[in-house]
This record gives C-alpha cells, structure tokens and sequence, in this order.
C-alpha cells in the first residue's frame, strides 16, 4: 500500500458460519538525504560537500575519483573538471535516499568599465580579473580603431599611456578572447572609461 492500511479478511465456511481477522500493514517513513548546495569553483580548490538526514544510517558518495572519503558525511572534493557526486543514503529499515551536488569550473571573468590612472594609489590600472582560464588575450583600441595595447597575462594590466606618452580622457574599446580548461573558445567586447 501507499499508505498505512489496516487490512481485513472475512472467512465464511460450507454451513455460513463468519470469522474475521485483521492485519495492519505499517510503512517505514521515507528516509531523508539532502546535500550542500551547488558549487561554482575554482580550479585547485577543496571543496567541502556535506549530506544531513534526519535518521542515522551510512552514506556512500559516487563516483569515488577526487573524493578524500567515499563513506563520510563531509568528504573534500577536489576534480579536475565539472563533476556531479551522488550521496546514498540507507536508514535503519534498510530504506534509501539520494541527492546530487554539482561542481562546476565555469570561466569567471571580470572587465572594470573605468580606471583612474592619475598617480594617486587607487584604480591606476586597468587589468582584468579572471578565474579557471587557460589562456587569455585583450586588445584595447583607440577611437580610430588603432590597437594600443595587448595583454596577455592576468598580472598584466594597462597604464593609460601609448608610446610612453599618456592617454587623453575617453572611453575606450576592448577585445578579449579566453580559453577555459576544458578547450573551450570564448570572445567579448567592452569599452574601458580613462578618467584621469
């Protein structure tokens, strides 16, 4: 049954004498997992997961690969690509329950609107500020179009200036192309404000 039942049967013989007799079926409450949340990582970080359940019972995490304990509550985690964990879950009546966690190493990056290169100690360089990339280039070009500046690192940043002389105020436009780990290709355009 789905529910808890109380079930009756009626006996009757050759001569129609009656006898009843009842059983009730009981069921085990359905048993409860749920795991820590979805997680938006960085590439070599430990990633703490978690499951709670209101019984006691063990748990079991799948797949076992990059997982410190496959049998404990709080295991760290630590994959090297996007990865779903499954924890199982078996209570006391031998009923159970399973969640999933997701990791994902999604690029993340970060392109400021405006920078105030004017030699006091805050905001003097436009840089870009990125995570879980492997490669990564930015063009920034002038209002006619002419590249002034390449970067190609993430300590790489721009100054203001062109040809060792500084840039006027005025916005400017940026190309950036990234290559996540996993292969792949990404391209965005923006415009950096210089307010000096």
């Amino acid at each position: 049954p789905s529910l808890s039942t109380l079930y009756t049967v009626i006996g009757i013989d050759l001569t129609g004498c009656t006898d009843t007799a009842t059983v009730q079926v009981d069921l085990f409450p359905q048993p409860f997992i749920q795991t820590s949340p979805d997680v938006y990582a960085f590439y070599g970080d430990d990633i703490q997961l978690s499951a709670s359940s209101t019984t006691s019972g063990p748990y079991i995490w799948s797949p076992a690969e990059y997982l410190s304990c496959v049998s404990c509550l709080s295991p760290i985690a630590n994959p090297n690509q996007n990865t779903t964990y499954t924890v199982t879950y078996t209570d006391e009546n031998g009923c159970s329950a399973s969640d999933n966690v997701h990791i994902y190493y999604d690029p993340i990056i970060y392109v400021p609107n405006t920078f105030t290169p004017d030699g006091n100690e805050f905001n003097n360089g436009f840089q870009v500020i990125a995570h879980n990339i492997e490669s990564f280039e930015l063009l920034i070009f002038n209002r006619w179009g002419e590249l002034i500046y390449t970067m190609t690192s993430l300590t790489d940043y721009w100054d203001g200036s062109y040809n060792g002389l500084k840039c006027q105020d005025g916005t400017y436009v940026w190309k950036l192309d990234y290559t996540d780990f996993l292969g792949n290709n990404y391209t965005q355009t923006g415009h950096v404000n210089l307010i000096r």
